[in-house]
């Protein structure tokens, strides 16, 4: 129950992020842009900003 709020918040973009084998690192920029670290692709600015309350939750991820 507490994790499907926790994706819920996190939004679409971070929940395939998740599930993407082929993701390496999801990095959020002060601004909330949004970025992912691909193995094939680089480093790629997804267009997405997120939220403040899922903001302040990635920021508290380990």
């Amino acid at each position: 129950m507490h994790s499907d709020y926790l994706l819920e918040k996190l939004g679409p973009v971070i929940q395939a992020a998740l599930q993407d084998d082929h993701i390496t690192e999801i990095m959020l920029n002060p601004d909330g842009r949004l970025w992912l670290v691909h193995q094939n692709d680089g480093t790629v600015e997804t267009g997405f900003y997120l939220q403040e309350d899922a903001k302040i939750f990635v920021r508290v991820l380990p």
